[in-house]
C-alpha cells in the first residue's frame, strides 16, 4: 500500500532493480526522474515530505525502496547518491551550415560589389573624375587606383569572413584544404572588382546603379544555387554557365560544401584545371583579366553625361588619340539669328583662324566657330577667339550666354557640336590628353 501510494505521486519516474542479493540483505535500485514541466509544476510533490523545492527529486524518490523494505519487515541501511544520467545529443542528421552555405556564402563574398559600383558612378555623376582629368589625371591612372583600392577592400572583407568562420569552426573551412578556399578568395577578389568596374560603366545615377546591381547579384546567386542543387548536383556544370562571374563563384562554393557533405573534402589537387573547382578558378581569373580591359574601353566609347566619348574603333585607328567625334571644320554653324559682324569681331575671327597652325607667333589658344547644341538650345554660337601666351583673358556675359559651356568644351568636360580649337599646337578634337596635360582648371 505504501509503495502504491508513492508510485501514484511520482509522475514521470522509472525504477530499475539493478541488483538484489537476499542472502547479503543488499539491493541496488536506480531511480530516474524527469525534469519536465509536469513534475516541476507538481507543487504537492514537495509538500508530501516537506522538502524545499530546490532539493533533488531523487531524495524523496528514495523513500520508495525504504517503504518496500519496511513492508517486508527487514532491517536496512539506506545510502543515497545522486548524479547526472548519460545522454546522447542527437542534433540534426546534417550540418546546416553546409546546406545554407551555397546561398549565404556567395552573398557574403559579393556584398561589396554594389558598393564599388555606387562609388564609381557617384564619382562620374559629381563630375569629380572629369575635373581630375581636366587637371592632368590620366584615365589609366584613375582605373588603376580605383581597382587597387577596391581590391584591398575586398581582400580585407574576405579575411574578416574567413577568420570569423574559422572561429566558429565551420566544417566548410575546417575540413577543406586552406589552399582551396584561399585560392577561391583571391580569384574572386580579382573577378569581383573587375565585375564591379564593368557594371559601373553604363550607369549615370548612383542610386539606380546600386539598386540594379543588388538585384542582379541576388538573382544570380539564387538562380545558381537552385541550378547547382537540382540540375547539376551530380554532374559538372557547363562552361557557358561559368562564364558569368557570380555563377562561377556560387558553383565553387557548392563544390566545397558538397565535398564536405559527401565525406570527400577538397584538397590542393582540386586546383588543377582538370577538376571542376580548378576550372572555375581558371575561368574567374580569365574573366577578371578580360573585364579589367573591357571596363576602361567601354567607358571611353559609351557616351557619358560628362566627358567626350571616343569612336568605337579608336584602338584600331592610326591616330588612337582621337577624343572628339564632332565635326572639326571651320565653317560657321548656320544661324538664322546671326547678325552682321562688327569690324572688331571679324578681325578677332580672322586672327583666330590664322592661329590654327603651329607657326611661330601663333596664339596659345585659337578657337574658330565653336558651337554647342543642347537639343534646340544653342550655347556658344560660332565662337571665335584667340588668346596669346601670358595674356589674362576673361569671359563676360549674362547667365546662359555660354561661359561655362565654353570652358567645358575647351577642357573636354563637354563635347563640342562643331567647330575647331587648338591649344599650343594641339587640336582639341584629336589631342585632348595632351591639352589636358597643359591645363590647370579650378572649377
Amino acid at each position: 500500500a505504501g509503495a502504491a501510494a508513492l508510485t501514484e505521486i511520482m509522475p514521470e519516474g522509472v525504477i530499475h532493480m539493478q541488483r538484489v542479493n537476499a542472502s547479503a540483505r543488499e539491493m541496488q535500485i536506480v531511480l530516474q526522474y524527469s525534469r519536465s514541466s509536469a513534475l516541476e509544476n507538481a507543487e504537492w510533490a514537495y509538500l508530501v515530505f516537506n522538502f524545499d523545492p530546490s532539493a533533488e527529486y531523487a531524495r524523496w524518490l528514495t523513500y520508495l525502496p525504504a517503504a518496500m523494505l519496511d513492508f517486508l519487515g527487514l532491517d536496512y541501511a539506506l545510502e543515497v547518491t545522486t548524479g547526472e544520467l548519460p545522454y546522447i545529443a542527437l542534433g540534426l542528421p546534417f550540418d546546416l551550415s553546409l546546406v545554407i552555405s551555397g546561398f549565404l556564402f556567395p552573398l557574403a563574398l559579393t556584398v561589396l560589389v554594389p558598393s564599388f559600383v555606387y562609388a564609381a558612378v557617384a564619382v562620374k555623376a559629381s563630375r569629380e573624375r572629369e575635373l581630375m582629368r581636366m587637371n592632368g589625371l590620366s584615365l589609366g591612372a584613375y582605373w588603376g587606383v580605383t581597382a587597387a583600392f577596391n581590391l584591398g577592400m575586398q581582400l580585407a572583407a574576405s579575411a574578416v569572413f574567413l577568420i570569423s568562420s574559422l572561429c566558429f569552426q565551420l566544417r566548410f573551412f575546417t575540413e577543406t584544404s586552406p589552399l582551396v578556399y584561399l585560392a577561391l578568395v583571391l580569384v574572386w577578389s580579382l573577378a569581383g572588382v573587375a565585375f564591379s568596374l564593368v557594371c559601373s560603366v553604363p550607369f549615370s545615377k548612383p542610386r539606380l546603379a546600386v539598386l540594379v546591381i543588388y538585384g542582379l547579384v541576388l538573382a544570380s546567386v539564387l538562380t545558381a544555387s537552385n541550378l547547382n542543387a537540382f540540375v547539376w548536383s551530380n554532374s559538372r556544370a557547363p562552361v557557358w554557365f561559368l562564364l558569368w562571374p557570380p555563377f562561377a563563384l556560387t558553383r565553387t562554393i557548392y563544390l566545397i560544401a558538397n565535398g564536405v557533405l559527401q565525406g570527400d573534402a577538397l584538397v590542393a589537387s582540386a586546383l588543377s584545371p582538370g577538376h571542376e573547382f580548378g576550372l572555375c578558378c581558371l575561368l574567374l581569373t580569365l574573366e577578371a583579366a578580360l573585364m579589367s580591359a573591357a571596363a576602361p574601353y567601354l567607358d571611353t566609347v559609351i557616351p557619358q553625361a560628362f566627358g567626350v566619348a571616343r569612336p568605337l574603333l579608336w584602338p584600331c585607328m592610326r591616330d588612337n588619340r582621337v577624343d572628339g567625334g564632332w565635326s572639326s571644320g571651320t565653317e560657321p554653324y548656320p544661324d538664322d539669328d546671326a547678325r552682321e559682324m562688327g569690324l572688331d569681331v571679324a578681325a578677332e575671327a580672322e586672327r583666330a583662324a590664322g592661329g590654327l597652325t603651329s607657326a611661330a607667333g601663333s596664339p596659345a589658344v585659337a578657337v574658330v566657330n565653336l558651337n554647342k547644341l543642347f537639343g534646340k538650345p544653342h550655347a556658344g554660337r560660332n565662337l571665335c577667339l584667340a588668346i596669346d601666351e601670358g595674356e589674362c583673358f576673361g569671359l563676360l556675359g549674362p547667365n546662359g550666354a555660354g561661359k561655362s559651356t565654353t570652358i567645358g568644351m575647351l577642357t573636354g568636360l563637354l563635347p563640342a557640336s562643331s567647330g575647331r580649337a587648338v591649344m599650343y599646337g594641339h587640336d582639341l578634337a584629336s589631342e585632348l590628353a595632351e591639352i589636358r596635360s597643359l591645363l590647370g582648371v579650378c572649377p
